[in-house]
């Protein structure tokens, strides 16, 4: 009953993304702003507080920027579960959670730390999947925030 529930949920999001079209309007834009340079790479707000999130919850199983891990498979790479997907089958996944052919990815669609990131986190895998995270994440605009004894 559960696979159906997630087969379901997973093709609804299919028909919707038939309807709406590309999940980022602006025919093709990019959801992340990324500048590298020297090792750093300065990044909108959306896209920081993506990779925060991931790396701290979905990158347990799925690896560090999404490359695969052993519980789960590779988001980011050419073969990866991105390829093709768009923000509306991803934010199904991630809130429905889903039963796969090796294991199972939890709901995320409870979890306060997770689904109102979930658009935050799609712009930081974007950014991965597309090369453009080639050093250290800085927040564009802010300062880099220092904290006693760790000088």
């Amino acid at each position: 009953m559960q696979k159906l529930f997630n087969m379901s949920m997973i093709f609804g999001g299919l028909i919707a993304t038939s309807f709406v079209g590309v999940a980022y309007a602006g025919g093709g834009d990019k959801p992340y702003t990324v500048k590298c340079s020297e090792g750093v790479c300065m990044v909108d707000a959306s896209t920081y507080e993506g990779e925060r999130r991931f790396e701290g919850t979905c990158g347990l199983c799925h690896g560090a920027q999404g490359v695969g891990g052993i519980r789960g498979p590779a988001l980011t790479t050419g073969n990866g579960r991105l390829q093709g997907m768009d923000l509306i089958v991803f934010e199904t996944v991630v809130t429905n959670g889903v039963k796969g052919n090796v294991g199972v990815m939890p709901a995320f669609g409870k979890d306060p730390n997770i689904k109102p990131y979930i658009g935050d986190i799609w712009a930081y895998l974007q950014a991965v999947k597309d090369g453009k995270i080639t050093g250290a994440l800085e927040e564009m605009g802010q300062e880099k925030k220092k904290f006693s004894g760790w000088e």
